[in-house]
């Protein structure tokens, strides 16, 4: 397993991301 701080700030930028486009189409549903 990466444990280097840089792969756990891109994991973390893109579950930040994943969570935006989640959060974000709340009409839709």
């Amino acid at each position: 397993m990466l444990t280097e701080p840089e792969t756990e700030a891109a994991a973390r930028e893109l579950l930040c991301e994943n969570v935006e486009i989640l959060t974000i189409p709340t009409d839709d549903a």
